[in-house]
Parts: structure tokens; sequence; C-alpha cells
């Protein structure tokens, strides 16, 4: 059976339906700008850079759903556009600046402009990414893990990150801390709750479909240095599926 693939405006759906241990998600999976939006030249640079997405993390996550026989939900539009892993109250949901560049099509953003992107963006991809949970706790199956998948850079404010992954917890501390344990056999260098804590609404759409739903789930964060490439990302995607196939889930 080959996964459906599902595209609309402001999201995708990848991945096997009726199965699979997993729903994943990657909230800033794509620097895509709406037709609206006309950027300048300065705030093109801006689109290659981690401010617009999470580099890698699309890739990784399609093949996590693909090699799980799982399903993913990712955006389809750039975090500049409005985030959707910020609550809706955050000043940062949409970002007026960036690298200490004024986004131009950020500046003067006002309620009604907001309320528009919230309506064509923000809110369907969390529409979708609940409707896929949803049909997946409906099915007679095993328990399942949802997993928010992120990137950061290897570098911030001149210091190097040293570690591969993190692992972005709240409420499922011992499901975190084995899993660190299965990525640490995979040789891979993991941090908990790093390059951010989990704690403090920076795993957003995590929590409030996680917590929400009363279902298991974390968030990851990759170093882009290891999810740069094709290559890379083949490399490092059947390390964290072994690691994660062997989580007790309950």
């Amino acid at each position: 059976m080959s996964p459906i693939h599902q595209v609309e405006e402001a999201y995708e759906i990848y991945g096997y339906p009726d199965g699979g241990r997993y729903v994943f998600s990657c909230e800033h999976a794509s620097n895509r700008l709406p037709n609206f939006i006309h950027p300048t030249t300065q705030d093109k640079k801006l689109l290659h850079t981690h401010w617009a997405w999470d580099i890698g993390a699309r890739a990784l996550t399609m093949e996590l759903a693909r090699q799980t026989k799982s399903i993913a939900v990712l955006s389809r539009f750039s975090r500049l556009v409005c985030d959707p892993n910020r609550h809706l109250n955050r000043a940062d949901l949409i970002r007026a600046e960036a690298d200490g560049h004024k986004i131009s099509f950020n500046t003067q953003v006002d309620e009604a402009e907001a309320a528009f992107r919230i309506d064509q963006y923000y809110n369907p991809y969390h529409d979708a990414l609940h409707r896929v949970i949803t049909q997946r706790k409906q099915q007679n199956k095993p328990p399942f893990l949802f997993v928010s998948v992120h990137s950061f850079t290897p570098v911030w404010n001149t210091n190097i990150r040293t570690m591969d992954v993190g692992i972005l917890f709240d409420t499922y501390p011992e499901l975190a801390e084995e899993l660190q344990k299965n990525l640490r056999e995979e040789n891979l260098f993991v941090a908990m709750n790093e390059p951010y804590s989990g704690k403090f609404g920076l795993m957003y759409a995590a929590d409030r479909h996680g917590t929400g739903n009363a279902i298991q789930h974390l968030e990851f964060e990759f170093n882009q240095a290891i999810l740069c490439t094709e290559q890379r990302v083949a490399f490092v995607a059947p390390k964290i599926i072994r690691a994660l196939d062997r989580l007790e889930l309950t």
C-alpha cells in the first residue's frame, strides 16, 4: 500500500491513516509564503534561515511516517506568516523582526490581518492535526505516541550547540527518560528539554493536542547539522525509529 498525500493550502497530510504506532506533526515544515505576501529582498534572505522554517524537519517527519506506516501532519506556510507552535496570545505569534531585520510584511499587521492569517493558516493546521489524532484514537488499536518534530541551528549567539537531538517534555518525564536511553544506544548525543524547555509554552502544539486528547506526547528538536542533506536524513531516521519502537506505550 502506498502512503496518502493530501495537500491543502495550510497543511499536508502524509502517511498511513489506518494504522501505525505514531502520529507525527511538523509545525515549521515550510518556508512558503501565501500569494498575498510580497517579501522584500531582505525578507527573502530570512526565508532560507531558521527564522522562517525548521530546516530538515519536513524530510525527516515524512521519512518517519513512511517507515513506521504512521501518519503525519505538516504545515505549508512559513512561521513568519504566523507560528502554529505558539499560543494565540504570544507576542511572537506574528514576528515583527528577526535577526535584527524588520520583516516588511509583519511590521503593520493589524487585528484584521492577524485574524485573517489565523483563520486561513493557523486554525486549519490545528484543525487537521486534531482530526488526524481523533481518528487514530477512535481506531481499535494499541496505544500510540504523538511526536512533534522540529530542528534547531547548530550555533546560536556564537554558542555551539553540541547535542544531536533534544527531547522536550513536560507531563511524561519517564517516557522522555526512556527515549533518552534508547537514543543514546543509537550513538546520538541527547539533551533533555534543550535547546528549549517543554515546560514554558515552546512545545505548544505537542502540549495542546497531546494534553487535550489525553495521549502520550513529546517533542523532538534535531540539530540541523544532522538533517541538512537527504543522505543524513536517511541515516538518522532508522536510529530514531529504533529508539521509538523500543518505548513502552500505555
